[in-house]
């Protein structure tokens, strides 16, 4: 009689060597942590490990508390992916997506909860996903396992660890400090943590109209904002400072931790990912007991579908936007999520498809670039097995079940703007807030204009003319180090191996998709190549695996032992490459930060002390800065797309000598007390014309001359204290 189906994910047992080897990279772990640390601040380095510790215990448990329930509610779409041999990496994806749109759709209903209701609703998802873990664990059937990925090489295996212990340290330093490739973390600061602390005060997760990235979907972001719920972030303090910069800063850190923790994720879905890949090679096929075993026995000895997911997490790039409150890496786990499902024999045809296509919509919800950079890979793979009669049924379900995934971002736009997917397709649904002159500038500074020799050339060679300097724009990239060569050597020689050759054709079509997307639909750069780390990956786990079952002599099982230690070593290579990327930053002094934190960046001498020159209460208006993260407030502030007030005022007014007086009247008007200067900032943006137009550098000249007319205004700014007040008239003062 045939048993019934297990309702559970099975928790396969580890042997005792490989227990061991898991409490071996652990120790190594916490031991590389305590050394990067040690290494390159003011801290001695004792005093740096211990720094490096206590975050890492104060701001990760709210990052694992957000997985780990993630990984329950996960249980809520079990129907679909019941017989899955990777039941627990499928349930931890599709419980991500859960986690996230919920959470989002929870912080949008914060205006209708008062007080500490919205903190208690936050916490529902949570606590559920707990219950349905510790069920899921409680009920799951305990089956032998020789699938425990331990005896992976050493090589990569050190190299994985050095490479997360990095990115955990880096973690740890304030936002700000770390990656100039990042601009110090210019996003960071403008949106991802500055929104999440707007929203906190504001009481609701909604659009804002002096920041444009308000209106992406921000799925990610809203998790921010769910970690300060759940820790009860305070909303209003006497210092001013708020939300994830309370209490010297731990939680603007948690976030950083939960970018990591999708990070570590991602890597898990690359490697079951390519487990099911693994079995598509068999000639035997998948429904053949004895071929699978034979398989296991010779794979497992080596675990080389974990080389795939030490590929992933060694990367520079990897490393560097994972140690930052970015969006990339949760993009990523999304998508290898859906592609490890659509491997999967073990869902079903319906599910496979609502599957891919739900998870591939959260992903654009986390970062719309994933339409275009993490569809077609995820697409590609949910058709690429089936004859082409077959496809219209899924791609129909994968687009219905993407598309309630992303209602709620475009009803909130709609609401709010008139225009769902504002700032885009507005000649369909209008121009909302913006002005047609607005758009132009958006769209100039968001895509490529040259030709398409020019876009391949920049694919490999430095960019000469980037206004940030020569550098290089796309694979090269020293972050990339030597991922993309050894992703092509592998693809030939999984092409050139039958029976990893139809499964390497696939991850090639996605390679190429996403190539040609970045090309054409991108301004290109680099670090929007990131979703290429999830096929790539794959394709060095795939073939490393492949190149151990497939092998038919001592000969070429010698041969391919050199390969693949080659290509251990590389990934060993790379991981030193992030290493060596952390202490290049901050003149080699990449710790600065360590010893105290977010909290001690926040701007309170603006407002209290012997240096402040804006009172408690006052109103400050940013000029020329849009990234507000550590000014506290009450503050006005805007991205350099969205029109300024003093731009208001200057279209507003009729040009005359006394038009400087009256634009300070309209700034009085709407309540700003005083303009916090960034005068270089500015003249960068009004030189690369994206800046709002009314405001030229003559035009600042007259106004500043009026507004202190015994200190005018110089040509390059520096005579100039930080902080002036708009006056009006000199005969309208009291």
């Amino acid at each position: 009689m045939p048993h019934a189906p297990n309702p559970l994910p099975a928790r396969p047992v580890s042997n005792e060597r490989g227990t061991r080897a898991w409490i071996g990279f652990a120790v190594l772990l916490i031991a590389l942590i305590g050394a990067i640390a040690s290494i390159g601040g003011p801290l001695t380095g004792l005093q740096g490990a211990a720094a490096a510790a206590y975050w890492i215990f104060r701001s990760a448990w709210p990052a694992a508390l957000y997985i780990l329930s993630a990984i329950g509610l996960g249980a809520l779409a079990l129907p679909l992916f019941r017989d899955s041999k990777e039941r627990w990496a499928i349930q931890a994806g599709a419980g991500l997506s859960i986690q996230l749109s919920l959470g989002h759709a929870i912080n949008l209903a914060g205006a209708w909860l008062p007080g500490y209701l919205w903190n208690v609703a936050a916490l529902i998802p949570c606590g559920l996903g707990l219950v349905l873990l510790v069920i899921s664990l409680r009920s799951a059937r305990r089956v032998p396992s020789s699938r425990n990925g331990v005896g992976i090489w050493m090589i990569a295996a050190g190299a994985c660890t050095l490479a997360l212990a990095v990115m955990l340290v880096a973690a740890c330093e304030a936002p700000g400090v770390l990656w100039s490739s990042e601009f110090g973390g210019f996003d960071v600061l403008s949106y991802h943590v500055q929104l999440p602390r707007e929203w906190l005060e504001m009481g609701r997760l909604t659009p804002v109209t002096h920041n444009v990235y308000s209106y992406l979907p921000s799925y990610f972001e809203s998790a921010f904002l769910t970690l300060q719920l759940w820790t009860f972030a305070p909303r209003t303090t006497d210092s001013g400072v708020t939300g994830m910069l309370a209490g010297d800063g731990w939680r603007t850190i948690a976030c950083q931790m939960l970018h990591v923790g999708f990070g570590i994720v991602a890597a898990w879905m690359v490697a079951a990912g390519t487990r099911q890949l693994i079995a598509r090679t068999t000639k035997a096929g998948s429904d053949s007991e004895a071929a699978v075993a034979s398989i296991e026995t010779r794979r497992t000895a080596l675990g080389a579908e974990w080389i795939g997911a030490a590929a992933f997490i060694s990367v520079p790039w990897i490393v560097v936007v994972g140690s930052m409150a970015y969006n990339e890496l949760a993009l990523c786990a999304l998508l290898a999520g859906a592609m490890l499902v659509a491997f999967d024999r073990g869902v079903t045809d319906s599910g496979r498809a609502l599957l891919v296509g739900w998870l591939v919509g959260v992903a654009c919800g986390v970062k719309p670039t994933a339409l275009i950079l993490a569809a077609p890979s995820a697409g590609l793979a949910l058709i690429w097995f089936s004859p082409m009669r077959a496809w219209l049924r899924p791609a129909v379900l994968a687009g219905i079940a993407g598309t309630a995934a992303l209602l709620p971002w475009m009803l909130r736009n709609w609401v709010a703007s008139g225009n769902p997917v504002f700032p885009y397709v507005h000649g369909v649904f209008g121009d909302a807030h913006w002005s047609t002159e607005q758009y132009a500038r958006f769209a100039g500074a968001h895509h490529f204009d040259g030709s398409w020799t020019d876009r391949i050339r920049l694919l490999f060679l430095i960019d000469p003319n980037d206004p940030a300097g020569a550098r290089h724009r796309g694979m090269m990239h020293p972050q990339w180090s030597a991922f993309f060569p050894l992703v092509g050597a592998v693809m030939l020689i999984g092409i050139g191996m039958r029976g990893t050759r139809l499964c390497t054709g696939l991850l090639g079509a996605a390679l190429i998709a996403q190539i040609a997307a970045w090309l054409a639909l991108t301004h290109l750069q680099s670090r929007f190549l990131i979703p290429l780390a999830v096929p790539g990956a794959m394709l060095i786990g795939l073939v490393g695996s492949g190149i151990w079952v497939n092998a038919a002599s001592p000969r070429l099982v010698l041969y391919r032992r050199l390969a693949m230690t080659i290509a251990s070593l590389c990934i060993g290579f790379m991981a030193m490459r992030s290493l060596d990327a952390f202490w290049s930053e901050a003149g080699g002094n990449p710790n600065q930060t360590l010893g105290y934190g977010p909290e001690a960046l926040a701007r309170t001498d603006l407002r209290i002390g012997d240096t402040a020159q804006v009172k408690p209460g006052e109103t400050l208006y940013l000029l020329g800065d849009s990234t507000p993260f550590y000014v506290p407030g009450p503050l006005v502030y805007h991205t350099t797309w969205d029109p300024s007030p003093l731009g208001d005022a200057v279209r507003s007014t009729k040009d005359g000598a006394e038009a400087p007086f009256a634009w300070s009247g309209r700034l009085l008007d709407r309540g700003i007390d005083a303009v916090l200067l960034n005068f270089s900032e500015l003249s960068r943006l009004i030189e690369s014309k994206w800046y709002d137009p009314a405001l030229s550098r003559e035009v600042l000249t007259r106004w500043f001359e009026a507004t202190r007319p015994a200190k005018p205004l110089q040509a390059t700014g520096t005579e100039l204290p930080p902080v002036v007040r708009p006056i009006r008239m000199p005969e309208a003062q009291p």
